[in-house]
């Protein structure tokens, strides 16, 4: 398994402009959010390896109001 500190270089990938993290590193910002890559010989050892993948997420509150993004450094 690899996370972000796995990562050599930037952690950072993008169309245009490379903005995005590959994997999140510090803080998930959305649902569905990459942060972990598997590695594995089979299928089965896969699977096995994703569902040892556990995180202690702690929900914010969503922000739907661009100014109040901006204002919150988002």
């Amino acid at each position: 398994m690899f996370t972000s500190r796995d990562i050599p270089g930037t952690n950072q990938i993008g169309t245009v402009i490379h903005d995005e993290p590959l994997l999140a590193a510090d803080a998930v910002h959305c649902v569905g959010q990459p942060v972990a890559l598997v590695v594995a010989d089979s299928p089965e050892a896969a699977r096995a390896a994703a569902k040892a993948v556990t995180l202690d997420i702690e929900e914010l509150p969503a922000v739907f109001d661009p100014r109040e993004a901006f204002a919150r450094g988002s």
